[in-house]
């Protein structure tokens, strides 16, 4: 059985960490495809790993990307999916 508040939650903190890397760095789809995980690798390792268990997922969120945790960047993320799904818009 699974705990649905977790897995909601989690996708919201990877969504607004993933949109703070993108903005930086470009799309983490283009880079893969590009062979250059290294680039998310090396952030990751720069930017979120080091803070691990010290602070909780909101205070995580809050000091990768410099703002509080939203719904917003998960549900723009759902928009570009569902629109990539239908064949784009």
């Amino acid at each position: 059985m699974s705990y649905f508040p977790s897995y909601a939650l989690g996708h919201l903190i990877s969504a607004q960490i993933s949109e703070t890397f993108e903005q930086q760095h470009g799309s983490i789809q283009a880079l893969i495809a590009a062979g250059a995980e290294a680039t998310l690798q090396a952030w990751l390792a720069d930017t979120v790993w080091p803070l691990g268990r010290s602070v909780n997922g909101e205070e995580l969120v809050a000091q990768v990307s410099g703002r509080p945790l939203s719904a917003r960047p998960f549900l723009a993320y759902l928009r570009t999916k569902v629109d990539d799904l239908a064949g784009g818009s």
